[in-house]
């Protein structure tokens, strides 16, 4: 019965230390994951989704306490928030989300909602179960902040852009005492590009210049076929040469529109670099796959976003 006991004792000891260990890991990661996406996503992967959303904020909180100005600090923000929602557990992803919302610095809130907007454009899709779990999981994890209402206006901008006709429904989901204020006074600026209503309500620092926050300038593949996955949808084209499951590894670097291709100079169509498929071309407005060379035809809906520099 001893040697059961010791035994019992022992294995107990060992998780404990192996529990220990990996919080120590990441811990000691979070300067360096703060200012490399890489090592971000590196550190996520393993991690218990409670050990996920702690690292999360230890990087957002790094990021707003270092030296720079608030344009650097968004444009880490929104690479921050990418490497984490690419790396998240699948079941633990709204939560990242929210995590992003509820511990970014607030002004850097006006980059990560415009970054996560164009992803959703770029996934297609029904958004509208997605942009009530997040907004739900936003809520929740804002309740208690002191702009939480900002903060939940952030997380609706980027639905609202791609589904107007859905402000009202988030905005009813939001702490009852800004819902009036967003709706009337935040929402219509803040879509228009002028965040000083909402930024000045919630003391944040000077809005970051987001004409040179370099992680805005096009849509993510990775993200996109991320959010496409929660929204239960096959993000590519019809002949799944770019699907959600192979996005979800893709290594997206730069992307590139060349002037080989038919469509350069226009938002929106971008050529992705894939190491085993070679060059494969999207339509983030539709979801429509092509080979290089083939890129999808220009759509007649080209989004929000046709007149943003590419």
């Amino acid at each position: 019965m001893k040697k059961v006991g010791v035994m019992i004792c022992a294995i107990a000891a060992a998780a404990m230390s192996v529990t220990v260990l990996a919080q120590g890991n990441w811990q000691s990661q979070v300067a360096a994951a703060s200012q490399d996406a890489g090592v971000l996503k590196q550190t996520m992967k393993g991690l218990s989704n409670d050990d996920q959303l702690s690292f999360v904020k230890a990087v957002n909180n790094a990021i707003a306490s270092k030296p720079g100005s608030a344009t650097e600090k968004a444009d880490l923000g929104v690479k921050a928030f990418k490497a984490a929602l690419e790396s998240a557990n699948a079941d633990n992803r709204a939560a990242v989300i929210a995590e992003t919302f509820a511990t970014a610095p607030t002004e850097s809130l006006t980059a990560i909602n415009e970054a996560l907007s164009k992803d959703l454009n770029a996934a297609g899709g029904d958004k509208a179960k997605l942009s009530n779990e997040v907004m739900d999981a936003v809520v929740k994890r804002t309740a208690t902040s002191d702009d939480a209402g900002a903060r939940q206006t952030f997380a609706a901008l980027a639905f609202i852009r791609n589904d107007p006709s859905s402000k009202d429904a988030l905005v009813a989901k939001m702490d009852p005492s800004t819902q009036e204020i967003a709706k009337n006074e935040w929402i219509d600026p803040a879509l228009k590009g002028n965040y000083d209503p909402i930024l000045g309500a919630s003391n944040a620092e000077a809005a970051p210049d987001l004409a040179n926050v370099n992680s805005l300038a096009l849509p993510d593949a990775a993200t996109a076929a991320i959010l496409a996955d929660m929204m239960g949808e096959v993000f590519g084209g019809e002949d799944g040469t770019l699907s959600a499951q192979g996005n979800i590894g893709l290594q997206a670097r730069a992307v590139v529109v060349s002037a080989d291709n038919p469509a350069a100079g226009k938002f929106g169509t971008t050529v992705v670099e894939d190491g085993e498929n070679g060059k494969v071309v999207f339509d983030p407005s539709h979801k429509r796959g092509g080979s290089a060379g083939e890129p999808s035809a220009p759509s007649p809906h080209p989004g929000p976003y046709q007149n943003q520099r590419p």
